[in-house]
């Protein structure tokens, strides 16, 4: 029994293991161009930035290749294609990020008049720009951490455990851009992060599972969130930390629901 569940735990961690290598090969080399270790020609550093996003699918891919012999294993990239599903779950990854921020900027608002925010709202360009690197780098990271990790954890150690577990893998796997001199990520409180990290995991699994494991709907809910945080900002840490708490307690129940009706219905 032991030798059959470390036999299903070496994939996952040969996964997490090549994809923080090929990830932080390039955020590693960015963050020590930014403190002027070397001098990284501008023409470089897209291609590092690449090299980061693409980590999670390319260790997904060949790991999946590598250890898969069953042929009705799902297709990775199919996935990221669109699946028909109600319109409550588009409306749901499109704007429950909004629904999260308003309460945020509503109550910050009221208690710190005319404080400014701690994470600034972005400017126009700035959200285009970010809209375009979200539409690019998420869908590489969710084929990773979701299409690949997120159900053979499930299987191991249940869905909340799952979830959590990758919140705080991809919370820590965004760390090259806390370590980047004059990058807007190192204004943020890490310990902050990895807590918004957590809450960020547990939407996009229940996304997951109610989509049937559709990586369109997780990717289309995680460029959402980034895109709606640079429009409003963060005006208080504190109240960003609260609210991650609550929705990750609304999530453990939603996936406990969830687990009870299919439980019924079988």
């Amino acid at each position: 029994m032991l030798k059959y569940e470390l036999g299903r735990i070496r994939p996952i961690v040969a996964f997490f293991f090549l994809a923080f290598t090929i990830s932080w090969s390039g955020g590693l080399l960015l963050v020590a161009a930014s403190h002027q270790f070397f001098t990284l020609h501008t023409s470089f550093r897209p291609l590092l930035l690449v090299l980061f996003a693409i980590g999670p699918t390319v260790g997904a891919v060949v790991v999946q290749r590598i250890t898969c012999s069953n042929p009705n294993e799902p297709k990775l990239l199919k996935s990221l294609l669109p699946a028909r599903q109600p319109w409550q779950l588009f409306a749901f990854a499109l704007f429950f990020p909004f629904a999260l921020i308003v309460p945020i900027n509503l109550i910050d608002n009221l208690c710190l008049c005319g404080q400014v925010p701690d994470f600034a709202p972005q400017r126009f360009g700035a959200v285009m720009s970010s809209l375009l690197l979200s539409c690019l780098a998420n869908p590489c990271e969710e084929i990773g951490w979701r299409g690949y990790a997120l159900p053979r954890l499930q299987n191991l150690l249940g869905t909340n455990t799952a979830a959590l577990l990758i919140g705080v893998v991809t919370g820590i796997w965004h760390l090259p851009l806390f370590w980047m001199a004059g990058g807007s990520m190192s204004l943020f409180p890490f310990h902050f992060w990895i807590l918004g990290s957590i809450a960020t995991s547990f939407s996009l699994t229940w996304v997951y599972n109610r989509t049937g494991g559709s990586l369109f709907f997780t990717s289309l809910l995680h460029i959402s969130l980034n895109t709606w945080f640079n429009i409003f900002g963060i005006w208080s840490f504190q109240s960003y930390a609260a609210v991650s708490v609550v929705s990750i307690v609304a999530f453990i129940f939603a996936h406990q629901r969830s687990q009870t009706t299919d439980a019924d219905h079988d």
